[in-house]
């Protein structure tokens, strides 16, 4: 007999397997740790619009982009994305101080930008 806590782990631990297939993709690397953020493993902005797309497709919940802030790993988003309350799984999300998501993206932007110039905001 199965137990629901036992069902609701291995719901999210697949659920988690689909996000790191979805991550893997978009970030072309499929060695992706559960608990890396999405910036610190080589997303960007755009890349974090495609994803919530796709997160959109997998959770029975509403999501949008400051939801992915918020629970920015793979385990995060299958935590969040598996629970029935936002409440419960924001001590499973790994916080990123704004400033370095701010930091991150102005240093991607930097290197696809055609004339390298800085944004000043």
């Amino acid at each position: 007999m199965t137990l629901p806590e036992e069902t609701a782990l291995a719901g999210t631990e697949e659920l988690e397997s689909r996000i790191k297939g979805i991550w893997s993709t978009l970030l072309d690397d499929p060695d992706v740790a559960p608990d890396t953020s999405f910036f610190e493993a080589g997303g960007d902005s755009m890349l974090l619009i495609v994803l919530l797309d796709e997160l959109r497709g997998l959770g029975g919940r509403e999501i949008d982009a400051a939801d992915l802030f918020t629970h920015s790993t793979i385990r995060a988003q299958a935590g969040f994305l598996s629970s029935d309350s936002v409440a419960g799984t924001v001590a499973d999300a790994v916080p990123v101080p704004a400033s370095r998501d701010r930091s991150l993206l102005r240093a991607r932007l930097a290197r696809v930008s055609p004339t390298g110039a800085k944004d000043n905001a």
